[in-house]
């Protein structure tokens, strides 16, 4: 099946990995990302202008908001939207619904919502003390470590 007019929407694009990949493939017509960091934006937009990027700046849209604004994105219009690396910030389920609602809302038939790179909740303890261990210092004593792993572990 052939797109009519390609286009996608990443939430939480940060530095433009996958915006400017999509945007590079020739079958591929539109790609807005945003972003919650003014900064993030600020450099898509630099990239964006840049002369490397001439042949694709018309493609490229970036707005500066969070994932649940969707002022000025039109209803029926994309056929993914990009959440990877960024649901697992969410403030509660309330939002996440919120979101994937209005997300809904924006695709074509057909289109689907993409949510990838999430941190898997059984294996939090594993990840804090991951950090635990990575900031620690040499002469930390077990007992110590272990107390920082529980208190990090808490505080998710």
């Amino acid at each position: 099946m052939r797109l009519a007019h390609p286009a996608f929407l990443e939430h939480g694009c940060g530095n433009g990995m996958l915006l400017f990949r999509a945007a590079l493939h020739p079958g591929v017509e539109e790609v807005w990302g945003a972003d919650l960091s003014g900064e993030a934006v600020a450099y898509l937009e630099e990239v964006r202008n840049s002369p490397h990027f001439a042949h694709i700046a018309d493609k490229v849209k970036t707005l500066h908001r969070p994932a649940d604004n969707f002022d000025g994105v039109p209803t029926n219009y994309f056929d993914a939207i990009v959440l990877s690396a960024m649901i697992m910030y969410f403030p509660n389920m309330q939002y996440v619904s919120d979101v994937m609602r209005k997300s809904s809302a924006a695709l074509r038939n057909g289109g689907c919502v993409y949510v990838g790179d999430c941190r898997s909740l059984e294996h939090t303890q594993h990840f804090h003390t991951d950090v635990c261990l990575f900031n620690a210092a040499d002469d930390m004593s077990v007992q110590d470590l272990l107390v920082a792993c529980r208190d990090r572990n808490k505080k998710e």
